[in-house]
C-alpha cells in the first residue's frame, strides 16, 4: 500500500513540474504566487484566462477559468479542472493553447 501511495505522489509531482514549466513559458504569474499553489493568467481582448495548480497530492488538480474583463462579479463563463495524476501533458498544453487563441 505504501508503494502505491508513493507512486501516486511521484506521478503527481512529475506532472506538477511539467505543468508549471509549461505555464511559466506561456502565461504570466499572478501577484499572489505561492510555490505550493502557483497561479497564472493570460489577458486577451475582453477576457482573462486564470490557471491555478494545486500541488498537494491529496488535491492534485489544475483549475482553469475564463472570465469577461467587464464582469465585476468575476463569474467565469468557462471552468474546467484537470487531475494531476495521469494527466496527459500534451493534451493539457494543447487545450490551454486553444483557450489562449480564443481570447487573443
Amino acid at each position: 500500500m505504501v508503494g502505491l501511495n508513493n507512486q501516486k505522489s511521484y506521478t503527481s509531482n512529475d506532472n506538477f513540474s511539467l505543468v508549471v514549466d509549461f505555464l511559466d513559458r506561456k502565461l504570466s504569474r499572478t501577484s499572489v504566487h505561492l510555490v505550493e499553489v502557483p497561479c497564472y493568467y493570460y489577458q486577451g481582448n475582453g477576457a482573462k484566462l486564470e490557471v491555478t495548480v494545486f500541488s498537494n497530492p491529496s488535491i492534485g488538480t489544475i483549475d482553469v477559468r475564463m472570465m469577461k474583463l467587464k464582469n465585476h462579479d468575476r463569474d467565469p463563463y468557462f471552468e474546467s479542472s484537470y487531475e494531476l495524476k495521469g494527466l496527459s501533458i500534451t493534451t493539457f498544453e494543447k487545450e490551454i493553447e486553444d483557450l489562449i487563441s480564443q481570447i487573443r
